[in-house]
């Protein structure tokens, strides 16, 4: 749904450009670990063509700094430690922010770690 504040709007619009409509790819995913009693919801869970995994996090907050971007990995870590619990496996860019800042939307790498210890 679009929202009616041109702010919003254009950030939406502006998200969904041809590459990413062309990605297999589901929102507000909820993922769960019934074995080691885990659940998260994934903001955008990509499938590729190989059956693979890619997850994706929205954020819009002004910067991203150091200390975010570690949260934000075990974050992500933790979505993509429940998808391999559940025998799946993860892209070769597991983890990623789509990060709106400056009026663009601009893509965010981060290291997968293990969550589970």
């Amino acid at each position: 749904a679009k929202s009616k504040l041109p702010y919003l709007r254009q950030v939406v619009e502006d998200f969904f450009t041809p590459e990413r409509l062309a990605e297999k790819a589901r929102y507000e995913v909820l993922v769960v670990d019934h074995k080691n009693k885990r659940a998260g919801r994934i903001d955008r869970l990509i499938q590729l063509p190989d059956g693979s995994f890619e997850i994706r996090d929205m954020k819009t907050n002004h910067k991203i700094l150091k200390p975010e971007k570690t949260i934000y990995s075990k974050q992500l870590s933790f979505y993509g430690d429940i998808i391999l619990a559940n025998g799946g496996k993860l892209g070769p860019n597991p983890i990623m922010l789509h990060h709106w800042t400056n009026n663009t939307w601009v893509d965010i790498p981060l290291e997968k770690i293990d969550t589970l210890w």
